[in-house]
């Protein structure tokens, strides 16, 4: 639910001073990306900026610019301007390519306040979800976007199992796309898979954040397109939030260790990303 002040075009504004209806709001197609915020900074605001950037570029032929410096100002003024406290939260940022009407020849942008998280840094779940499948149509690069949200809302009503708590989708060709707008990630060993970005999978900071990761940790990242047989032949399988990584139990019989995930999850640090 959103706070009584948002960021739109840079502006701090009351949700009743823009005018939208709660269907609007519902129609408008937008991209979005979950912010980090700690401390009235989000984490990350340069590669937050390059994906979105690249993302409408990709799909719109247009540009998106805005410095890091402003993003970080616009940020702090959304959470100053609902008293927030200084601890972690997720502050929600969307891009309308066409305007919030659909209107505009120029991307419009809007931020607010989601939800409190834990405090500075990443940390570890404190639970461990078991998996399950929902099969989507379509095939390519997977956007975060107001569609990919109804679609998730979507595949969670049709995973019946009521001891799963998280679903992966599988698109057309068999392949394993994304967990709620994040990537899988697979182990074997020490082999870090996840799907490469033109077989379906979605770009988010995250992903990158855990790339540089295992890096530094000097395993073996890894792109290939994960189907659903993999599931049951790797030794973990984990996923990521703004709050960090999420390990998972298992799907169906097969269980899954989680020491990469935990290795990862002492690694994964703002620094690693501007």
């Amino acid at each position: 639910m959103m706070r009584s002040q948002v960021i739109y075009n840079g502006e701090a504004v009351s949700v009743e001073e823009l005018g939208l209806q709660p269907r609007e709001w519902m129609a408008a197609y937008d991209l979005y990306h979950s912010l980090h915020v700690h401390r009235f900074k989000p984490y990350h605001p340069v590669t937050h900026l390059d994906v979105m950037a690249r993302t409408v570029r990709r799909l719109y032929g247009r540009a998106f610019r805005m410095d890091a410096g402003r993003l970080c100002e616009e940020v702090e003024r959304l959470l100053h301007a609902n008293h927030a406290s200084s601890r972690s939260c997720q502050v929600e940022w969307r891009i309308f390519p066409q305007g919030l009407r659909g209107d505009k020849d120029h991307p419009e942008y809007l931020m607010e306040i989601a939800t409190p998280l834990f405090d500075q840094g990443y940390v570890m779940g404190c639970s461990r979800p078991l998996l399950g499948i929902y099969t989507t149509g379509g095939q390519g690069e997977t956007v975060v976007d107001s569609a990919l949200l109804q679609q998730i809302q979507w595949g969670r009503e049709r995973v019946t199992d009521t001891e799963v708590q998280c679903a992966v989708a599988e698109n057309s060709q068999g392949v394993l796309t994304q967990i709620d707008g994040e990537p899988l990630f697979l182990v074997f060993e020490s082999e870090v898979v996840t799907t490469p970005l033109a077989s379906g999978a979605v770009d988010t900071v995250l992903r990158r954040l855990v790339r540089r990761a295992c890096a530094t940790l000097h395993l073996t990242f890894t792109e290939l397109p994960l189907c659903r047989s993999m599931l049951t032949e790797c030794d973990e399988a984990f996923t990521v939030t703004p709050q960090g990584v999420v390990s998972l139990l298992g799907f169906e019989e097969h269980r899954y260790f989680n020491l990469t995930a935990r290795r990862l999850s002492d690694h994964l640090t703002p620094e690693l990303l501007p």
